[in-house]
């Protein structure tokens, strides 16, 4: 039976945060106890639509019961059956929340493990594959283990219907089909089927030259993680990461992602990120995904009316909300849930502030400053709800669009536009704040004298480069490095002001170094930055060896397997050369308030060791995180900024593996 590999070719996109220093880390080598779970935990991502095949498995799933084990859990949780999810809905959260506290209250990590086999063909699959990742990165005896990549437990997510097809029938007949499929070709032993997402002619979406960014499997699994690790649903003080810095990660991930949209944006003509409003959203969307069971996600057509009657009690829902958040960040404070003030403006509230606009469960007053982001999301999305009643009488069956997905919702260009205007709620905020005073922004021995860039091209184009920054310091100090990248041209031509640019500075690289008195170059290799994920299958087997005691398994390699999708470094650019502006700050390094631990490398599992790890006591994004004029950074010698061209080539000029 032929095996399958897809291969889609425009996988050309950005978005990294910063990079840890980890030359001083000493190996850590898996020992048996996490390797036997590390295996154990795995393998029950695999085929999540089929029932338990394995023995084992059989013998825990009829001889295992909640009920008779309810003493081997901390709290006595009733878990209903499955039902269609969608983590938007409020009945289907509910669910969620009530699975991970069946799984995470477990005592021990063998009730844990046979209460996960048991409920795996009891449940929702998608329900459990979401509430079992949220348990293994919380529980303190699961920590670093590897989770599989979204897009190889459910790919229906990631590739649409005509892909999967032509998967399936070949998978079901064999080489045989792979001559009546011009997509596909045979390769060692594997069927490869060829994908451009920029050209698929069944979608006349206007972001269609964008879907190489948006529809990229590393940028929509990150997406994922990142809520994964951080549930809306789940208390701060419970949680591992972003502790103590929940609401700033919400908005820097969120401000990260949008600054690196607009940036395709404009390397493809596509102008500024539309605005959205209350009549009219001209771009529609048809993602072209099928669920498993054969159901297609919903569609928005262009020119989407919003003042239909069945979208009035939502909008104006959503006008409160929004309202009222707005009327916080004016006044300088926001209510609790007993009516008190609480003070946002300090640089500190923006911890109070991010939650209040996520509305997670630490926001001060979640009844009065609701979830308005969620709410756009389903008007957008024009998703299916039916009114009958599904399971019990209180779920109800509900067609999420793909907005309703974390691991989809990069794909819609709404997405971006509901984010535009929320990140408006932040800047409102953030101008608000005093600018920054120059003895904060500047190192008085340290001086940037230039900067050398070579070629930038961006990851499609396979060329690598590296920026080499010449500095001269009268002491020698450890200071830490950023790099971030901006568009110098509005889509109008016009010049970008600094002031007004700061939202769009993307940071790319960040780095802790040791600099020497005297000259010296920092050099930086883009290859620094980069890693590559391997599929589940291979790092299943590399668990499976370890175990056996054929070779030990370096945490380390975990890490490179988890890190942020830092493939996605540079924009498109153009063919010839579209001008960015380089912004290059060098600090003093301030440790930050948690130390790092070397071996948090083996406590993190979804590509965010850098939310775990903060190299910095700083603000995030910092000096960028508010509007930075010029007459704060004249004279300021620790700040550099250098205008560089991102070039493209056509597809045709590319080298494509199976055609040299």
């Amino acid at each position: 039976m032929a095996r399958l590999a897809l291969c889609v070719l425009a996988l050309l996109v950005a978005g990294a945060l910063s990079s840890p220093d980890r030359s001083n880390v000493s190996p850590k080598v898996a020992d048996p106890v996490f390797l036997q779970r590390q295996v154990d935990l795995m393998i029950l991502f695999f085929h999540l639509h089929e029932p338990n095949h394995p023995e084992s498995w059989k013998q825990i799933s009829k001889s295992w019961s909640l009920e008779k084990n309810i003493e081997h859990f901390s709290h006595k949780w009733v878990l209903p059956r499955a039902v269609p999810f969608s983590l938007l809905e409020s009945a289907h959260k509910f669910e969620a929340v009530t699975l991970y506290n069946v799984l995470y209250s477990a005592k021990d990590y063998d009730s844990f493990y046979k209460t996960a086999v048991y409920l795996r063909e009891r449940v929702n699959e998608h329900l459990f594959a979401y509430v079992l990742g949220v348990a293994i990165v919380n529980r303190p005896d699961t920590q670093g283990i590897y989770i599989p990549r979204l897009h190889e437990v459910f790919p229906s997510y990631y590739n649409n219907g005509e892909i999967l097809t032509t998967a399936q029938r070949i998978n079901t007949h064999g080489h045989r089909l792979v001559e009546s499929y011009p997509s596909t070709y045979k390769w060692d032993h594997n069927v490869v089927i060829r994908w451009n997402a920029t050209i698929w002619p069944y979608s006349n979406d206007h972001s269609t030259p964008v879907a190489y960014f948006t529809n990229d499997f590393g940028l929509n699994t990150y997406y994922y993680n990142y809520h994964l690790a951080q549930p809306s649903w789940l208390h701060g003080e419970v949680l591992p990461l972003h502790k103590g810095r929940r609401g700033e990660w919400f908005w820097f991930v969120h401000k990260q992602i949008v600054a690196r949209y607009y940036m395709e944006r404009l390397s493809n003509g596509l102008g500024e990120v539309p605005e959205l409003g209350h009549n009219i959203v001209k771009e529609g969307y048809n993602p072209g995904l099928l669920y498993h069971n054969g159901i297609a996600f919903p569609v928005r057509p262009d020119y989407y009316h919003l003042d239909r009657p069945v979208l009035v009690h939502a909008l104006q829902k959503i006008d409160d909300y929004e309202r009222r958040v707005r009327d916080a960040i004016e006044q300088g404070y926001v209510l609790n849930h007993l009516g008190e003030r609480i003070d946002i403006s300090s640089p500190e509230a923006i911890e109070i502030l991010g939650s209040v606009i996520e509305a997670n469960v630490d926001s001060p007053n979640l009844k009065y400053y609701n979830d308005f982001i969620s709410l756009w999301k389903k008007v957008l999305g024009n998703s299916i709800v039916h009114e009958h009643q599904y399971h019990h009488h209180v779920v109800p069956l509900v067609v999420p669009s793909v907005l309703e997905h974390y691991q989809t919702a990069l794909r819609d260009p709404a997405f971006y536009m509901i984010w535009k205007r929320v990140l408006g709620l932040f800047q409102l905020w953030q101008e608000k704040l005093a600018p920054y005073k120059r003895e904060q922004l500047a190192v008085p021995q340290v001086a940037i004298e230039k900067v050398d860039v070579d070629k930038l091209h961006p990851r499609l184009n396979h060329k690598k480069y590296q920026v080499r920054v010449h500095v001269k310091s009268e002491v020698a100090k450890t200071v830490l490095v950023k790099f971030f990248l901006a568009p110098k041209y509005d889509s109008h031509g016009y010049e970008i002001p600094l002031h007004v640019n700061s939202h769009n500075f993307l940071q790319i690289d960040e780095f802790v170094h040791d600099l020497p008195a005297g000259e010296s170059v920092i050099a930086r290799d883009s290859v620094d930055t980069s890693k590559v994920w391997d599929t589940a299958n291979n790092v299943y087997y590399a668990f499976e060896k370890s175990l056996q005691g054929d070779k030990q398994f370096n945490m380390e390699q975990l890490e490179n397997m988890e890190s942020l999708v830092q493939h996605l470094t540079l924009p498109k650019g153009r063919v010839g050369g579209m001008p960015f502006v380089l912004m290059v700050y060098i600090s003093d390094y301030r440790a930050p308030k948690v130390p790092r631990e070397p071996t948090n490398v083996a406590k993190v599992s979804l590509g965010l060791t850098i939310v775990a790890r903060q190299l910095t006591d700083d603000p995030l994004g910092f000096p960028v995180n508010r509007p930075l004029y010029p007459w704060q950074v004249e004279g300021v010698k620790n700040i550099y900024f250098q205008d560089v061209l991102i070039h493209h080539k056509h597809t045709p000029e590319i080298v494509i593996p199976h055609m040299e």
